[in-house]
């Protein structure tokens, strides 16, 4: 008998909405992030100035010294942004996506100068006009996998499509979440559950036991962005299928 099938398969939906982070390809770890790391040596070692992070442990951009006496902005790797530095008042940050431009623009940064909307934030499209190549990036201005092309892409892949990217980088679950044809995030998630043992199951590690090339499912889950309305048509059936044994003549899976 084959140690997988899809009849041992089943959906079990709970309601609520899944929120994504601010950078979808952001790993996932119980380790510190380095604004955190410096945090606690400065707390123990009782230093003056203390790194402030944000929630999800990155450098906050304004950094004040203990007694608030001065304040000063800081890039993503909390270094100071030279000029910023003010005792009177809050400094006003350029945002990361402003600062890169400025740094590459002025010859700090190698690569390509990002395009920043007015708000600062990214542009969700980057275009390389030396190569004739676009690609979609993150809020935090990083690259989508699968995404880059010659000319502008039609449409970039919503933070449902990138979380389900990410399930192929043994993040962010187990099991694939369900998009709206904007690729957002539907109101009601399932999960696959093993009916042998009642556990969630985990769809990458069961596609690796099967031996079979991942390549064809990674490097083409961006290749359609028109939504699946069925999940025979998802690559996660793709995943699945291809860890069953060839069907027999009558068209039956073999057990």
């Amino acid at each position: 008998m084959s140690w997988i099938h899809i009849s041992c398969l089943l959906l079990t939906c709970r309601l609520g909405i899944t929120h994504g982070k601010a950078s979808e390809y952001q790993l996932e770890s119980d380790s510190l992030s380095q604004c955190e790391s410096l945090r606690g040596v400065a707390v123990a070692k009782q230093q003056t100035n203390i790194p402030h992070c944000t929630a999800d442990g990155q450098f906050r951009s304004i950094q004040c010294s203990t007694g608030g006496q001065q304040c000063w902005c800081v890039d993503a790797k909390g270094q100071e942004i030279v000029g910023t530095r003010t005792s009177d008042s809050l400094p006003k940050c350029p945002s990361p996506c402003v600062l890169l431009r400025q740094q590459v623009l002025g010859g700090l940064q190698v690569g390509v100068a990002p395009r920043c909307q007015e708000s600062g934030d990214f542009q969700a499209v980057q275009c390389d006009g030396r190569r004739g190549q676009c690609w979609c990036v993150d809020q935090q201005g990083m690259e989508l996998y699968g995404t880059r092309q010659n000319g502008r892409p039609a449409r970039c892949p919503g933070s449902c499509e990138v979380r389900a990217r990410r399930l192929l980088h043994a993040t962010g679950g187990r099991s694939p979440p369900q998009c709206s044809d904007e690729g957002s995030f539907l109101p009601v998630q399932c999960q696959f559950i093993n009916t042998t043992d009642r556990t969630e199951m985990d769809l990458l590690d069961t596609y690796n036991r099967c031996g079979a090339p991942l390549s064809e499912v990674y490097d083409t889950v961006f290749s359609d962005l028109r939504a699946a309305h069925s999940f025979s048509r998802s690559n996660m059936y793709r995943i699945l299928r291809a860890c069953l044994p060839p069907p027999r003549p009558d068209g039956k899976l073999q057990m």
